[in-house]
């Protein structure tokens, strides 16, 4: 599988520091990880695999409500 795939697998990256690490070890490309960001995300429009954690204050109420409106609003 060609190397660059790896972005589209079903595991992916938890973190663009991982992308990085796999750089350096995978190809020896030593990159910052503001450009490893910047190519992943704009360049070949990958996103990261592994959810952010979700903040424990919040009520799941309101969370279900929020994504409703931001449904509703984003047709518009």
């Amino acid at each position: 599988m060609p190397r660059h795939l790896r972005l589209q697998e079903s595991k992916g990256f938890a973190s663009y520091g991982a992308v990085q690490q796999w750089l350096s070890e995978q190809l020896g490309v030593e990159a910052e990880y503001h450009a490893v960001y910047q190519m992943t995300r704009y360049r070949l429009k990958a996103k990261l695999k592994v959810a952010r954690p979700q903040n424990s204050k919040q009520q799941p109420e309101q969370r279900e409500a929020f994504k409703k409106t931001l449904q509703t609003t984003s047709e518009c």
